[in-house]
């Protein structure tokens, strides 16, 4: 797959809370950026699946936003890009990016 990414991943494990058709399972990150995210999961949803993430980034600062699957690997996870976060959660995120990058 060609790398079209706007904005760096960082390789990252968190813990994600995802929901996706009145299902909510839990997952983690094989890496972060402010747009989007690869969730690892042996049961990718469907490209154009709308999803509820929340997960805790370092000093307790929860992010809770809205994505959609743009793509999949069968057995392996699927790529996630933020469509829109709650409350301050972008800025958290890119607060803490900002940190790992430096």
């Amino acid at each position: 797959m060609n790398d079209r990414r706007l904005a760096p991943r960082y390789e990252i494990t968190l813990e994600v809370f995802c929901t996706a058709r009145q299902r909510t399972t839990t997952v983690q990150t094989r890496d972060v950026g402010v747009g989007g995210v690869f969730l690892c999961t042996v049961s990718p949803e469907p490209v154009g699946t709308l999803l509820l993430l929340t997960f805790r980034l370092p000093g307790d600062n929860e992010v809770r936003l809205t994505g959609r699957v743009i793509h999949h690997l069968k057995g392996t996870g699927m790529g996630i890009q933020f469509l829109a976060f709650e409350g301050d959660g972008e800025v958290i995120l890119r607060t803490y990016l900002e940190v790992l990058a430096a």
